[in-house]
Protein backbone atom coordinates (compact mmCIF):
# COMPACT_ATOMS: atom_id res chain seq x y z
CA UNK A 1 0.00 0.00 0.00
CA UNK A 2 1.25 3.59 -0.63
CA UNK A 3 0.27 7.14 -0.44
CA UNK A 4 -1.29 7.92 -3.85
CA UNK A 5 -3.76 4.46 -3.29
CA UNK A 6 -7.12 5.53 -3.11
CA UNK A 7 -7.73 4.54 0.52
CA UNK A 8 -6.88 8.00 1.15
CA UNK A 9 -8.61 9.39 -1.30
CA UNK A 10 -5.73 11.16 -2.96
CA UNK A 11 -5.55 14.11 -0.97
CA UNK A 12 -5.88 17.59 -2.93
CA UNK A 13 -3.37 18.78 -0.60
CA UNK A 14 -0.31 17.88 1.73
CA UNK A 15 -1.06 21.27 3.84
CA UNK A 16 -3.30 18.59 6.35
CA UNK A 17 -0.32 16.63 6.70
CA UNK A 18 2.74 19.05 6.73
CA UNK A 19 3.17 22.55 7.67
CA UNK A 20 5.72 23.57 5.11
CA UNK A 21 4.96 21.83 2.40
CA UNK A 22 5.33 24.73 0.27
CA UNK A 23 3.68 23.44 -3.12
CA UNK A 24 0.71 22.80 -4.54
CA UNK A 25 -0.70 18.69 -5.27
CA UNK A 26 -1.76 17.65 -8.33
CA UNK A 27 -2.83 13.95 -9.42
CA UNK A 28 -1.75 12.51 -13.00
CA UNK A 29 -1.90 9.40 -13.74
CA UNK A 30 -1.97 8.53 -10.37
CA UNK A 31 1.16 10.05 -9.34
CA UNK A 32 1.25 13.11 -7.07
CA UNK A 33 2.46 16.04 -8.93
CA UNK A 34 3.87 18.66 -6.71
CA UNK A 35 4.87 22.17 -7.52
CA UNK A 36 6.27 24.29 -5.44
CA UNK A 37 5.10 28.09 -4.44
CA UNK A 38 6.84 30.85 -5.40
CA UNK A 39 8.54 32.51 -3.45
CA UNK A 40 9.22 29.36 -1.37
CA UNK A 41 8.90 29.72 2.95
CA UNK A 42 11.88 29.96 4.68
CA UNK A 43 11.13 26.79 6.26
CA UNK A 44 9.61 24.62 2.75
CA UNK A 45 10.82 20.97 3.47
CA UNK A 46 13.45 19.89 0.92
CA UNK A 47 10.88 16.91 0.07
CA UNK A 48 9.21 18.77 -2.45
CA UNK A 49 12.20 20.85 -3.49
CA UNK A 50 15.75 19.55 -4.04
CA UNK A 51 16.35 23.07 -4.89
CA UNK A 52 15.75 23.32 -0.89
CA UNK A 53 18.23 20.36 -0.29
CA UNK A 54 21.33 20.95 -2.71
CA UNK A 55 21.22 25.03 -1.33
CA UNK A 56 19.51 25.71 2.03
CA UNK A 57 19.77 22.23 3.81
CA UNK A 58 23.41 21.81 3.03
CA UNK A 59 24.15 25.56 4.21
CA UNK A 60 21.67 24.60 7.31
CA UNK A 61 24.77 21.66 8.03
CA UNK A 62 27.50 23.52 7.36
CA UNK A 63 26.52 26.65 9.68
CA UNK A 64 26.30 23.78 12.32
CA UNK A 65 29.58 22.29 11.87
CA UNK A 66 31.17 26.20 12.21
CA UNK A 67 32.28 26.15 9.17
CA UNK A 68 29.94 29.57 7.63
CA UNK A 69 32.24 30.77 5.13
CA UNK A 70 31.38 26.89 3.32
CA UNK A 71 27.71 28.18 4.06
CA UNK A 72 28.36 31.57 2.41
CA UNK A 73 29.43 30.13 -0.81
CA UNK A 74 26.58 27.50 -0.88
CA UNK A 75 24.52 30.55 -0.69
CA UNK A 76 25.79 32.81 -3.18
CA UNK A 77 25.20 29.52 -5.50
CA UNK A 78 21.64 29.86 -4.26
CA UNK A 79 21.66 33.04 -5.64
CA UNK A 80 22.81 32.12 -8.91
CA UNK A 81 20.37 29.08 -9.18
CA UNK A 82 17.60 31.28 -8.53
CA UNK A 83 18.78 33.97 -10.88
CA UNK A 84 18.52 31.07 -13.76
CA UNK A 85 15.22 30.04 -12.35
CA UNK A 86 16.53 26.28 -10.26
CA UNK A 87 14.20 27.17 -7.67
CA UNK A 88 10.93 27.03 -9.24
CA UNK A 89 10.53 23.12 -9.31
CA UNK A 90 7.90 20.44 -9.29
CA UNK A 91 8.74 17.22 -8.29
CA UNK A 92 6.61 13.95 -9.56
CA UNK A 93 6.24 10.70 -8.02
CA UNK A 94 7.14 11.63 -4.01
CA UNK A 95 4.92 11.45 -1.24
CA UNK A 96 5.52 13.69 1.60
CA UNK A 97 8.18 11.60 2.60
CA UNK A 98 12.14 11.65 1.97
CA UNK A 99 12.23 8.04 0.92
CA UNK A 100 9.64 7.63 -1.39
CA UNK A 101 9.97 3.40 -3.06
CA UNK A 102 9.19 3.38 -6.88
CA UNK A 103 7.88 0.11 -7.96
CA UNK A 104 8.42 -1.05 -11.77
CA UNK A 105 4.78 -1.30 -11.64
CA UNK A 106 4.58 2.54 -10.91
CA UNK A 107 7.40 3.25 -13.97
CA UNK A 108 4.64 3.86 -16.83
CA UNK A 109 2.91 6.36 -14.72
CA UNK A 110 5.88 8.18 -13.33
CA UNK A 111 6.68 8.30 -17.54
CA UNK A 112 3.45 9.32 -18.76
CA UNK A 113 2.61 11.94 -15.38
CA UNK A 114 6.25 13.69 -16.39
CA UNK A 115 5.36 13.75 -20.36
CA UNK A 116 1.73 15.69 -19.15
CA UNK A 117 3.89 18.11 -16.75
CA UNK A 118 6.67 19.18 -18.95
CA UNK A 119 3.93 20.17 -21.61
CA UNK A 120 1.63 21.46 -19.46
CA UNK A 121 3.99 24.01 -17.71
CA UNK A 122 7.24 23.97 -19.84
CA UNK A 123 8.91 26.47 -18.14
CA UNK A 124 9.09 24.89 -14.70
CA UNK A 125 12.54 22.75 -13.99
CA UNK A 126 11.19 19.05 -13.01
CA UNK A 127 12.76 16.08 -10.82
CA UNK A 128 12.09 12.51 -9.87
CA UNK A 129 13.89 12.03 -6.27
CA UNK A 130 14.94 8.22 -4.93
CA UNK A 131 16.26 6.58 -8.11
CA UNK A 132 19.02 4.39 -7.83
CA UNK A 133 20.65 2.40 -10.67
CA UNK A 134 20.48 -0.90 -8.61
CA UNK A 135 16.12 -0.37 -8.57
CA UNK A 136 14.97 1.85 -11.69
CA UNK A 137 17.71 1.74 -14.31
CA UNK A 138 14.70 1.54 -16.84
CA UNK A 139 12.92 4.60 -15.84
CA UNK A 140 16.41 6.21 -15.37
CA UNK A 141 17.04 5.26 -18.90
CA UNK A 142 13.10 6.68 -20.18
CA UNK A 143 13.64 10.01 -18.26
CA UNK A 144 16.81 10.96 -20.01
CA UNK A 145 15.49 10.19 -23.05
CA UNK A 146 12.97 12.74 -22.09
CA UNK A 147 15.79 15.41 -20.96
CA UNK A 148 16.93 14.52 -17.61
CA UNK A 149 19.73 14.37 -16.40
CA UNK A 150 21.19 12.21 -13.26
CA UNK A 151 22.71 14.02 -10.34
CA UNK A 152 24.15 12.07 -7.13
CA UNK A 153 22.11 13.38 -4.41
CA UNK A 154 23.09 11.12 -1.45
CA UNK A 155 23.74 7.46 -0.01
CA UNK A 156 20.83 5.59 1.21
CA UNK A 157 21.29 2.37 3.36
CA UNK A 158 19.62 -1.28 2.72
CA UNK A 159 18.95 -3.59 5.10
CA UNK A 160 17.77 -7.43 3.36
CA UNK A 161 15.45 -9.25 5.70
CA UNK A 162 13.76 -10.97 2.88
CA UNK A 163 14.06 -15.15 3.34
CA UNK A 164 15.77 -16.10 0.64
CA UNK A 165 18.77 -13.07 1.11
CA UNK A 166 19.39 -14.23 4.95
CA UNK A 167 19.81 -17.51 3.66
CA UNK A 168 22.01 -16.99 1.13
CA UNK A 169 23.89 -14.94 3.23
CA UNK A 170 24.43 -16.97 5.63
CA UNK A 171 26.92 -14.49 7.94
CA UNK A 172 27.13 -13.87 11.39
CA UNK A 173 25.23 -11.25 12.78
CA UNK A 174 27.25 -7.80 13.15
CA UNK A 175 28.75 -7.73 16.60
CA UNK A 176 26.96 -3.92 16.93
CA UNK A 177 23.86 -5.06 15.92
CA UNK A 178 24.07 -8.24 18.11
CA UNK A 179 24.75 -5.80 20.76
CA UNK A 180 21.92 -3.84 19.77
CA UNK A 181 19.48 -6.24 19.88
CA UNK A 182 20.63 -7.64 23.27
CA UNK A 183 20.02 -4.20 24.68
CA UNK A 184 16.65 -4.10 23.47
CA UNK A 185 15.83 -7.09 25.05
CA UNK A 186 17.25 -6.16 28.30
CA UNK A 187 15.82 -2.89 28.49
CA UNK A 188 12.66 -4.18 29.77
CA UNK A 189 10.70 -1.56 26.87
CA UNK A 190 8.09 -3.83 25.15
CA UNK A 191 7.50 -3.99 21.62
CA UNK A 192 4.12 -2.89 20.55
CA UNK A 193 2.49 -2.32 17.25
CA UNK A 194 -1.04 -0.20 17.71
CA UNK A 195 -3.45 -1.03 14.32
CA UNK A 196 -5.39 2.45 15.91
CA UNK A 197 -4.01 5.12 17.56
CA UNK A 198 -6.40 8.02 18.99
CA UNK A 199 -5.74 12.05 17.49
CA UNK A 200 -3.97 12.80 21.05
CA UNK A 201 -1.84 9.35 20.66
CA UNK A 202 -0.83 11.33 17.05
CA UNK A 203 0.30 14.29 18.69
CA UNK A 204 2.35 11.99 21.42
CA UNK A 205 3.73 11.03 18.02
CA UNK A 206 4.51 14.27 16.32
CA UNK A 207 6.19 15.29 19.64
CA UNK A 208 8.79 12.36 19.50
CA UNK A 209 9.47 13.18 16.14
CA UNK A 210 9.80 16.69 16.42
CA UNK A 211 12.77 16.47 19.21
CA UNK A 212 14.58 14.42 16.73
CA UNK A 213 13.92 15.93 13.45
CA UNK A 214 13.09 19.15 13.48
CA UNK A 215 14.86 20.26 16.87
CA UNK A 216 17.79 17.93 16.65
CA UNK A 217 18.48 18.41 13.06
CA UNK A 218 16.50 20.66 10.66
CA UNK A 219 13.60 22.64 10.23
CA UNK A 220 13.83 21.64 6.28
CA UNK A 221 13.07 18.39 7.46
CA UNK A 222 9.25 17.64 7.02
CA UNK A 223 7.20 18.97 9.78
CA UNK A 224 4.13 16.63 10.22
CA UNK A 225 0.99 17.58 11.83
CA UNK A 226 -1.00 15.47 14.35
CA UNK A 227 -3.22 14.44 11.08
CA UNK A 228 -0.81 12.68 9.61
CA UNK A 229 0.27 10.43 12.01
CA UNK A 230 -3.51 9.89 12.82
CA UNK A 231 -3.93 9.18 9.11
CA UNK A 232 -1.38 7.12 7.98
CA UNK A 233 -1.36 4.65 10.95
CA UNK A 234 -5.12 4.09 11.02
CA UNK A 235 -5.81 4.00 7.36
CA UNK A 236 -2.42 1.03 7.43
CA UNK A 237 -0.86 2.76 4.91
CA UNK A 238 1.88 3.10 7.35
CA UNK A 239 2.92 0.43 10.09
CA UNK A 240 3.31 1.86 13.84
CA UNK A 241 6.35 -0.04 16.21
CA UNK A 242 6.39 1.22 19.63
CA UNK A 243 8.54 1.03 22.28
CA UNK A 244 6.48 1.22 25.67
CA UNK A 245 6.97 1.23 29.90
CA UNK A 246 4.55 1.13 31.27
CA UNK A 247 2.01 1.79 28.46
CA UNK A 248 3.98 4.78 27.53
CA UNK A 249 5.32 5.41 23.97
CA UNK A 250 9.20 5.93 24.63
CA UNK A 251 10.07 5.35 21.00
CA UNK A 252 7.95 4.38 17.76
CA UNK A 253 9.13 4.02 14.18
CA UNK A 254 6.63 4.39 10.95
CA UNK A 255 7.43 1.79 8.39
CA UNK A 256 6.05 2.17 5.16
CA UNK A 257 5.86 -1.25 3.02
CA UNK A 258 5.53 -0.86 -0.36
CA UNK A 259 6.42 -4.15 -2.35
CA UNK A 260 8.85 -5.87 -0.84
CA UNK A 261 10.72 -2.96 0.25
CA UNK A 262 10.23 -0.76 3.00
CA UNK A 263 11.29 2.65 4.20
CA UNK A 264 10.84 4.39 7.68
CA UNK A 265 9.82 8.07 7.27
CA UNK A 266 9.60 8.37 10.57
CA UNK A 267 10.87 7.68 14.29
CA UNK A 268 11.03 9.35 17.72
CA UNK A 269 12.35 8.46 21.05
CA UNK A 270 11.79 10.73 24.28
CA UNK A 271 15.17 11.85 26.64
CA UNK A 272 14.01 8.72 29.13
CA UNK A 273 14.56 6.69 26.07
CA UNK A 274 17.83 8.19 24.82
CA UNK A 275 19.49 7.16 28.82
CA UNK A 276 18.58 3.69 27.54
CA UNK A 277 19.98 3.68 24.29
CA UNK A 278 17.55 5.84 21.70
CA UNK A 279 18.42 5.11 18.36
CA UNK A 280 20.48 1.85 18.74
CA UNK A 281 17.06 0.56 20.64
CA UNK A 282 14.63 1.94 18.09
CA UNK A 283 16.65 0.72 15.16
CA UNK A 284 17.09 -2.89 17.09
CA UNK A 285 12.73 -2.57 17.22
CA UNK A 286 13.10 -1.87 13.41
CA UNK A 287 15.95 -4.49 12.12
CA UNK A 288 13.53 -6.88 13.61
CA UNK A 289 10.26 -5.61 12.05
CA UNK A 290 12.15 -5.97 8.86
CA UNK A 291 13.26 -9.90 9.66
CA UNK A 292 9.68 -10.59 10.61
CA UNK A 293 8.64 -9.35 7.80
CA UNK A 294 10.59 -10.56 5.21
CA UNK A 295 11.40 -6.93 3.80
CA UNK A 296 14.39 -4.69 1.87
CA UNK A 297 14.43 -2.22 4.11
CA UNK A 298 15.68 1.02 2.86
CA UNK A 299 16.32 3.01 6.14
CA UNK A 300 17.55 6.33 3.93
CA UNK A 301 20.74 8.26 4.49
CA UNK A 302 22.64 10.02 7.73
CA UNK A 303 24.59 8.11 10.08
CA UNK A 304 26.14 6.44 7.75
CA UNK A 305 28.52 4.62 10.01
CA UNK A 306 26.41 3.39 12.51
CA UNK A 307 24.39 1.83 9.15
CA UNK A 308 27.22 0.51 8.19
CA UNK A 309 28.68 -0.99 10.97
CA UNK A 310 25.37 -3.45 11.59
CA UNK A 311 25.16 -4.55 7.85
CA UNK A 312 24.07 -2.40 5.66
CA UNK A 313 24.68 -1.96 2.09
CA UNK A 314 25.15 1.30 0.82
CA UNK A 315 23.68 2.30 -2.64
CA UNK A 316 24.13 5.91 -4.56
CA UNK A 317 20.77 7.41 -4.88
CA UNK A 318 20.37 10.00 -7.55
CA UNK A 319 17.35 12.86 -8.30
CA UNK A 320 17.07 13.25 -11.98
CA UNK A 321 16.62 17.12 -13.80
CA UNK A 322 15.12 18.60 -16.21
CA UNK A 323 15.54 22.12 -17.06
CA UNK A 324 12.53 24.61 -18.29
CA UNK A 325 12.20 24.24 -22.32
CA UNK A 326 14.57 26.67 -23.50
CA UNK A 327 16.85 27.51 -20.26
CA UNK A 328 19.84 26.45 -22.76
CA UNK A 329 22.12 27.93 -20.12
CA UNK A 330 20.22 26.00 -17.01
CA UNK A 331 20.55 22.80 -19.34
CA UNK A 332 24.35 23.35 -20.60
CA UNK A 333 25.05 23.86 -16.45
CA UNK A 334 22.54 20.60 -15.56
CA UNK A 335 24.97 18.47 -18.49
CA UNK A 336 28.16 19.81 -17.17
CA UNK A 337 26.94 19.00 -13.49
CA UNK A 338 26.04 15.56 -14.95
CA UNK A 339 29.24 14.90 -16.67
CA UNK A 340 31.30 15.91 -13.37
CA UNK A 341 29.08 13.95 -10.77
CA UNK A 342 28.55 10.63 -12.83
CA UNK A 343 32.08 9.61 -12.02
CA UNK A 344 31.25 9.70 -7.79
CA UNK A 345 30.13 6.56 -6.68
CA UNK A 346 28.93 5.92 -2.87
CA UNK A 347 32.51 5.50 -1.87
CA UNK A 348 33.17 9.11 -2.66
CA UNK A 349 30.23 10.33 -0.71
CA UNK A 350 31.14 7.79 2.47
CA UNK A 351 34.41 9.17 2.64
CA UNK A 352 32.69 12.89 3.14
CA UNK A 353 30.93 11.55 5.95
CA UNK A 354 27.86 10.21 4.31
Amino acid sequence: MNLSEPVLGRPASWDDWLTNAGCDLHWQFGQPVSLSRQPLAPDATYIFSPFRGWFDYLAHELRGQSRPWSARLVGLLAWVARLLGFERMGVIGAGPVSTSLHQPSDFDAILAATRQSVQRDPSRTFAIRNLTTVHHAPLMQALAGLGFVRLPSRVVYEFDGRPNQQQAAGLKTPSHLARDLKQLDKSGLRVCRPKTISMEQAGKLRQLYQRIYLDKYSPLNAQYTDRFFFDVVNTGVMRLVTLEAAGEWMGFALLMQVGEQASVPALGYSTDCEALGGYRLVFAAIFRETVLQGLLLNYSSGAGDFKRKRGATPVLEYTMVRAPTGARLLSWLLAMAERVAVRLKAEDLMARGA
